[in-house]
């Protein structure tokens, strides 16, 4: 793979990798959200949306 192309890659990684973090850490109101909790909230509901139905009911152990 072309060195330019690998750069590429590393800097799209990283720009997901940072938006992903800003989604985490801001709430649906625009706010950081600097509760562990309520990021724990977040990651959850996160992963659960990106999960499938069955995936979803594997997760929550209602299938």
């Amino acid at each position: 793979m072309p060195i330019e192309v690998k750069r590429l890659l590393d800097i799209g990684t990283t720009v997901l990798g940072i938006l992903f973090l800003k989604t985490i850490f801001t709430v649906p109101s625009g706010e950081l959200a600097l509760n562990l909790e309520e990021r724990s909230q977040r990651i959850i509901f996160l992963i659960m949306n990106c999960l499938g139905e069955r995936e979803r009911g594997l997760a929550t152990g209602s299938l």
